[in-house]
């Protein structure tokens, strides 16, 4: 049977819930493109509101991890980060359901890439938001937040391999050259591998937001910070956040001006920026750890977001490979 539309599913929640003068403002998709999560504005019970629907491949109980992020963080006074206040929701299956939370105020969320002065500000508000969120977890794990981190990274890479390489098959069916399939990759896996497996073997879990990025912190006009998307809250290895919020500014927005020096000289700048919260946070050998995590990150940026990116043309693609294929290699010199 044939699975209904999230845009199908929020109209009769619309219904239900009377959520009035609804426009849809966003939607997420999949590797595949297919669509995982639909966000509409509205008026619900006579207030600006929010109204999200979402069915991930992944296992998520978001509206749950908002109500604890309140939980937390209203208790901490002045605290310059918040969230949107949930109204009211309901949890369909391990990876469906539906919120209504508040609009945000008025303000504007941080750009991407960043200059300096963005970058320390964001900073700042990632310090304020770790310092007081868990490291343990708040639910019970899930069988993937049982294993080790390293474990966690090469099966991330595994999946990512394969969805790459079902656009690698469709490459040679098209007559065109295949962009991973080659002896140079296969060595770049191979030492990548052996730098993710020694750095994260002993290194923690920890719990964390697991999207800490531009997109998702939103500064309003009175200078309050909000903080979003908590579909992706779970165990991650330690160093995760930052290699993510690299890979969210730099890797996810490279321009045709980009060039390699210019690529380099912005992941150093991040690595430094990022150093002194690191030595708050008690993070230790943080350098090895900073390029260990951003190796993985190009390993998934390089295979998922650029070689199995469906809606991305090939031409662009090939073009991507040169920057991040030197990059990692760079970083593997340098661990």
């Amino acid at each position: 049977m044939q699975k209904e539309s999230l845009q199908n599913q929020a109209q009769k929640v619309m219904v239900k819930i009377g959520f009035l003068d609804a426009k849809e403002i966003y939607s997420g998709k999949w590797y595949d493109g297919s669509l995982r999560n639909s966000i509409f504005s509205g008026v619900y019970e006579g207030k600006p509101a929010v109204l999200k629907m979402y069915d991930d491949p992944r296992v998520t109980d978001e509206p749950l991890q908002l109500k604890k992020f309140h939980e937390l963080f209203d208790s901490v006074k002045p605290s310059i980060i918040t969230a949107p206040e949930l109204y009211r929701y309901e949890i369909t299956s391990p990876t469906s359901g539906w919120f209504v939370m508040e609009h945000l105020p008025e303000g504007k969320f941080f750009p991407s890439p960043m200059n300096a002065t963005e970058r320390t500000e964001f900073l700042n508000v990632y310090h304020a938001y770790r310092s007081v969120f868990p490291k343990t977890a708040t639910r019970p794990l899930l069988l993937h937040e049982r294993f080790r981190a390293d474990q966690f990274h090469l099966a991330n890479i595994s999946r990512w391999i394969n969805i790459a390489g079902l656009q690698e098959a469709q490459f040679a069916l098209d007559g065109k050259p295949t962009l991973l399939n080659t002896p140079e990759f296969v060595e770049l896996y191979t030492n990548a591998e052996k730098i993710i497996r020694q750095e994260f073997m002993q290194r923690p879990m920890i719990w964390c937001h697991g999207h800490f990025k531009a997109h998702e912190v939103y500064k309003t006009n009175n200078g309050r910070y909000y903080l979003l998307d908590f579909a992706h809250t779970h165990l991650y290895p330690e160093g995760y956040e930052f290699g993510f919020m690299v890979w969210a500014d730099q890797f996810t927005t490279l321009q045709s001006k980009t060039t390699m020096n210019g690529l380099e000289a912005e992941v150093r700048n991040w690595i430094a920026a990022f150093e002194p919260i690191a030595t708050e946070l008690n993070i230790k050998n943080f350098s090895e750890l900073a390029r260990a995590s951003l190796i993985e990150r190009l390993m998934g940026t390089i295979t998922a977001d650029v070689v199995g990116n469906v809606n991305m043309p090939y031409e662009e693609r090939a073009r991507r490979m040169t920057l991040l294929m030197p990059l990692c290699q760079q970083l593997i010199d340098e661990y």
